[in-house]
């Protein structure tokens, strides 16, 4: 979907860059991609005529699942490069 297509490229460079970095998981927003894509492509075999809005709606939403991906590990990954602090030190 939508999410792999933004997350696969991305993944490809966070890996590369060689830092450390907090393992990769799921969270429920990309759980909700995952059923959003599965009614989708139910509706798309069910009632093809309601095909494009289903697939818009769980394309919709893999996209704002990979943003919130990209968005949680980049923070996560600037506080384990500063020993774990959530605040700069003066």
């Amino acid at each position: 979907g939508a999410r792999e297509l933004v997350l696969v490229p991305l993944i490809a460079v966070y890996l590369a860059r060689r830092r450390p970095h907090a393992p990769l998981r799921a969270d429920r927003l990309g759980k909700l991609a995952t059923v959003a894509q599965f009614i989708a492509l139910c509706v798309i075999a069910l009632a093809p005529d309601h095909a494009l809005p289903a697939a818009a709606v769980a394309g919709g939403i893999g996209l704002v699942a990979a943003g919130h991906y990209v968005a949680t590990a980049t923070h996560r990954d600037d506080r384990i490069a500063d020993g774990g602090r959530d605040t700069p030190q003066s």
